[in-house]
């Protein structure tokens, strides 16, 4: 029941926090909960990949985000929906 507890007060604080995050930060996140790695990442916005690395460091600060599945939800509350119902996925 506490981590139920804990995990609410996180996901309060990624709401209150996302709204503060740059158009940046937005785009890094969603990316990264379509799956792209880093480097993809970086690739696609035509940055390095340790700045890839900066501003999701950035945003977990911001938000209280303390995993990868953190980032990855807050990023697919991001996402704006999809036309075609067809999501950019990594190519292989």
């Amino acid at each position: 029941m506490a981590g139920a507890k804990k995990g609410e007060a996180r996901g309060e604080r990624m709401s209150q926090e996302r709204s503060s995050l740059s158009a940046r930060e937005k785009e890094v996140v969603v990316h990264l909960s379509r799956g792209l790695t880093y480097l993809q990442i970086g690739r696609r916005l035509g940055i390095a990949v340790w700045t890839v690395d900066t501003y999701l460091r950035r945003v977990r600060a911001k938000t209280g985000a303390t995993t990868s599945a953190d980032l990855v939800r807050l990023g697919l509350r991001l996402q704006p929906p999809e036309a075609d119902g067809q999501q950019d996925r990594p190519s292989a």
